[in-house]
């Protein structure tokens, strides 16, 4: 009896390490990486300054999100795991997908700010 306790425990903890050890590293969001590299793509190509400064505003949001999800992300392995799928995507419909949501997210702290001006903060 007091093999098999052992031998369950040990299973046990080992279970938990696994458990503990698979959740170290989250898995970040593919849609977000491939709207960083669509925002970094048009930081670095475009030809007027607004849309470079809108790349970049955007290749900051998206990279924010991915660092977010995991804090140990190695981007250079994440760009290249992601480059295959995005060389294959609708660069447009993308880029309206990724531009919605920096707007909407843009739009909220907007108002949140608003919001604690009108209360004096």
């Amino acid at each position: 009896m007091r093999v098999f306790l052992t031998v369950a425990a040990g299973a046990a903890l080992a279970a938990v390490a696994a458990s503990a050890h698979a959740q170290a590293a989250p898995k970040y969001s593919a849609h977000d990486m491939q709207c960083f590299i669509a925002a970094s793509e048009l930081a670095d190509t475009a030809s007027d300054d607004q849309a470079k400064n809108t790349g970049l505003m955007a290749a900051m949001y998206f990279a924010g999100k991915l660092y977010g999800a995991n804090p140990k992300i190695d981007f250079t392995a994440a760009i290249d795991a992601e480059t295959d799928k995005y060389d294959g995507l609708d660069k447009t419909a993308l880029m309206k997908e990724c531009g919605a949501e920096l707007e909407a997210h843009g739009n909220e702290i907007e108002a949140a700010g608003k919001a604690l001006a009108a209360k004096g903060k």
